[in-house]
């Protein structure tokens, strides 16, 4: 946190670091009056502010879980989750993560505006798992609530 004082006008400057070691920094301005405000980086986006209330998007999935079924050992396989915004807002996904380093999401970068569709594709590597497997894959996004969980399942076999 930096601060910056001078006349009547304080400025706190306060810096934070996502899960991706992307850093932000929100800007507080408190008045004479002692009234806050803020500002951030992504200021002129209000879908990318997490200061603004009217940013809050909807993500809905088609399904949220997908079954693999029987997989041999070894095997390295891939599906996709298709999603729609379903709200007036723009969608940013901000992050996804696996539960663990078998489970590599990829999901679209730029903003999902208003009705557009989108996909999160998985990939699960079944090399060291053995029967029946449960992973996740964590949505982080402008949503309410800020997270969507999505499951993959399968029962691996060995050879």
């Amino acid at each position: 946190m930096g601060f910056i004082g001078g006349g009547l006008t304080t400025y706190f400057i306060l810096k934070d670091q996502d899960q991706t070691g992307t850093n932000h920094s929100i800007n507080v301005v408190a008045t004479p009056q002692n009234k806050p405000s803020s500002f951030n980086e992504n200021a002129t986006d209000p879908a990318k502010s997490p200061l603004n209330n009217e940013t809050i998007s909807s993500i809905k999935f088609k399904e949220n879980t997908y079954d693999f079924g029987e997989i041999e050992e070894g095997t390295i396989v891939h599906t996709a989750f298709e999603f729609v915004n379903d709200s007036k807002r723009n969608l940013v996904i901000n992050n996804c993560l696996g539960s663990c380093g078998c489970t590599i999401p990829k999901w679209p970068k730029e903003t999902i505006k208003p009705g557009e569709k989108g996909i999160i594709e998985v990939q699960f590597n079944t090399a060291g798992k053995k029967g029946k497997q449960l992973k996740t894959v964590t949505v982080y996004a402008n949503t309410e609530p800020a997270t969507t969980i999505l499951y993959i399942k399968s029962n691996v076999y060995t050879k």
